[in-house]
C-alpha cells in the first residue's frame, strides 16, 4: 500500500485521475476537515454539510479524468462547495416560503364562517393528493410527517442524500398546498357566487 501523505497535490491528481483509490482518500482525509469548518461557519448544520462534502468529493471522483491535469485541486474543491452551498441555501429558502405559504393558505381566518372546512375533509384532501404522488414522494413524506423521521433518517433508511429527501419534501408540500389553495379558492368563489 502506498503512502501518500507526502505527495504534491499536483502529483497526488495525476494519481486520482487515473482511478487511483488511495490517492483519492489521500485527498479526501487532506481536504475533508478545513472543508468542513468552511461549510459549517455558513450552513451551521452538521448533517447538511456531511452531505454537501458526500456529494462534492463524490462528484470530484467522478470528474477527475476529464479534468485538466494543472487544475488546482484545493481551489476546486472549493468552488463546488461554494456552488453547492448556495444552492442549498436556496432550496431552504424556498422551503421556508413553501411552509409560510401552505401555513397562510391553510389559515381559515379569512373564510366566511360558512366556508370552514372540517378537519376531516381536509385530512381526506391531503390524504387523496398524498395517493397521487410518485412513490418515491409519497415514501419520504410519509416518512416524515407519519412517522416524525428526521431528514437525516429518511436518507439513512432508503439510501438517498439528505438533499434529495428535502427535495422531495418541497416538492410534496407544493403538490398539496396547490390542491388545498384550489380548494379554498374554490369555496371562496362558490360562495361569492351563491351556487
Amino acid at each position: 500500500m502506498e503512502d501518500f501523505r507526502g505527495y504534491t497535490d499536483t502529483t497526488l491528481f495525476s494519481s486520482v485521475q487515473v482511478g487511483n483509490e488511495q490517492a483519492f482518500a489521500e485527498f479526501f482525509a487532506r481536504y475533508w476537515p478545513p472543508m468542513y469548518l468552511h461549510a459549517m461557519r455558513m450552513l451551521r448544520d452538521e448533517a447538511a454539510c456531511e452531505d454537501v462534502l458526500q456529494e462534492v468529493f463524490l462528484a470530484f471522483w467522478h470528474r477527475a479524468p476529464q479534468l485538466p491535469a494543472d487544475t488546482r485541486v484545493e481551489a476546486y474543491l472549493y468552488r463546488m462547495i461554494r456552488n453547492r452551498i448556495i444552492k442549498v441555501i436556496a432550496d431552504e429558502r424556498q422551503r421556508s416560503d413553501l411552509l409560510a405559504d401552505f401555513i397562510h393558505t391553510v389559515n381559515l381566518e379569512g373564510l366566511p364562517s360558512d366556508a370552514s372546512i372540517k378537519e376531516a375533509d381536509l385530512i381526506a384532501l391531503i390524504n387523496d393528493e398524498v395517493s397521487k404522488m410518485p412513490p418515491r414522494m409519497r415514501e419520504v413524506f410519509n416518512l416524515s410527517r407519519n412517522e416524525n423521521l428526521s431528514h437525516r433518517e429518511i436518507a439513512d433508511r432508503l439510501g438517498i442524500s439528505g438533499h434529495t429527501v428535502q427535495a422531495q419534501l418541497n416538492n410534496a408540500l407544493k403538490r398539496i398546498s396547490g390542491r388545498i389553495g384550489v380548494y379554498f379558492l374554490l369555496l371562496y368563489f362558490s360562495n361569492l357566487c351563491d351556487f
